[in-house]
C-alpha cells in the first residue's frame, strides 16, 4: 500500500519564503530563496528581510509569527505578499499569535511608522500588487500614493486583512488601515480595522490630470474608530477640472461603535 498511495505534502510556490526563528518571540528572521532553497539573508529586523525579498522576488510568502516592523516597506510592480494566515489584534491582548490562533502579525515598533507597506512615486504608478492574509498591530497595512501629487497603484488585490491601532489613537488620527491615493482598479475584501478607520480613498491633484476610482470594496469593517475620524473617508480635494473619483462600489460596509461613519468630501 505504501508504494501505491503517497500523501502529497503541501508545496509553497514563492520566490522567497520568510520565517522567524521563534514565531511567538522571534530574535531573527530568515529569507529563503524559494527556487534554490538557500538562506540568502537574515536580520533581527523583519523590515530589512521583507524589503530584501520584495526588491528581488515577485511572490513572497510569510510563515506564521510576529514580524517586528521598524520602517515602512516599499512595494514595487508585481509584488505579491501572502501570509500563512492572519492573526487577530485586540485591545486587551494585542497580537493574538498563539497555539489557538496562529498567523502572521506585522507589529509596528516605531510610532513614526503609519503603514507597513507603501507604494508611491511622483512620476509613475505601480501595478499588479497583491496583499493577503496579514494582520497589523499598531497601524495601517498599506498606503498607495500620497497627498502632494504622488501616484498610487492600478490594479491591486487586498484580502483577508486585520489592522489594530488602539495604542496610537488619538495620537495618530491620520492612520487608516487602507490609505489609497491616486489609484485605480483596487479590489479589497474582508478587511477589518479595530480602534481605527478602515479606508481612505482620495485624490488631491492640482497640477496633474487624472480620474480615479473603478474600485470595489467588499465587507470592510471598522470597529471603535476615534469619534472625530471617518470610518470610511472618500476625499476629492484636488482641482475638480483635473481630477475626480468615479465608480466606487461598496458591498456590505460596516461600522461599530464610535467614528463619523461614511464621509464624502
Amino acid at each position: 500500500l505504501e508504494g501505491l498511495f503517497k500523501v502529497r505534502q503541501p508545496v509553497v510556490e514563492a520566490s522567497y519564503i520568510v520565517y522567524p526563528d521563534n514565531p511567538a518571540n522571534p530574535s531573527v528572521y530568515y529569507a529563503k530563496n524559494g527556487r534554490t532553497g538557500q538562506i540568502e539573508y537574515s536580520s533581527s529586523d523583519a523590515s530589512d528581510v521583507i524589503q530584501y525579498v520584495v526588491d528581488r522576488g515577485t511572490r513572497v510568502f510569510l510563515r506564521s509569527g510576529v514580524y517586528r516592523i521598524s520602517r515602512s516597506i516599499k512595494l514595487w510592480t508585481n509584488n505579491y505578499v501572502e501570509g500563512e494566515n492572519a492573526s487577530w489584534i485586540s485591545r486587551d491582548i494585542g497580537s493574538a499569535y498563539g497555539p489557538g490562533s496562529p498567523g502572521v502579525t506585522l507589529k509596528i515598533t516605531d510610532t513614526s511608522v503609519k503603514h507597513v507597506f507603501v507604494a508611491s512615486d511622483p512620476d509613475k504608478s505601480f501595478g499588479n500588487i497583491v496583499l493577503k492574509n496579514l494582520a497589523v498591530d499598531g497601524g495601517g497595512l498599506v498606503r498607495f500614493g500620497n497627498s502632494g501629487e504622488e501616484w498610487g497603484v492600478s490594479p491591486a488585490l487586498i484580502e483577508f486583512i486585520h489592522c489594530g491601532a488602539w495604542s496610537l489613537y488619538p495620537y495618530g488620527t491620520d492612520i487608516y488601515c487602507l490609505d489609497i491615493w491616486h489609484s485605480l482598479r483596487i479590489y479589497a475584501r474582508h478587511i477589518s480595522a479595530t480602534g481605527m478607520p478602515v479606508l481612505r480613498y482620495a485624490t488631491d491633484f492640482v497640477n496633474k490630470s487624472w480620474n480615479f476610482g473603478n474600485s470595489v470594496f467588499e465587507e470592510l469593517f471598522s470597529n471603535a474608530s476615534p469619534s472625530n475620524v471617518p470610518n470610511f473617508h472618500i476625499l476629492s480635494a484636488g482641482d475638480p477640472y483635473k481630477t475626480n473619483i468615479n465608480l466606487l462600489v461598496f458591498i456590505r460596509p460596516q461600522t461599530l461603535g464610535s467614528g463619523k461613519g461614511f464621509v464624502l468630501d
